[in-house]
């Protein structure tokens, strides 16, 4: 637990769960990341071969 979120407990805001980052991240997002890493990769290649 966080420092934040142990401050959040003591004043008693806690009664909306604390957004986690990057753990509502859906497969379809994933998916799309890892495409657009994949593409990144591939252009930097192509860059790097053709100097």
């Amino acid at each position: 637990m966080t420092a934040e979120e142990m401050k959040a407990t003591e004043s008693g805001a806690q009664s909306a769960p604390l957004p986690m980052e990057g753990v509502d991240i859906s497969p379809k997002q994933d998916e799309g990341v890892l495409k657009i890493i994949g593409d990144l990769k591939r252009l930097l290649q192509r860059l790097s071969c053709g100097m």
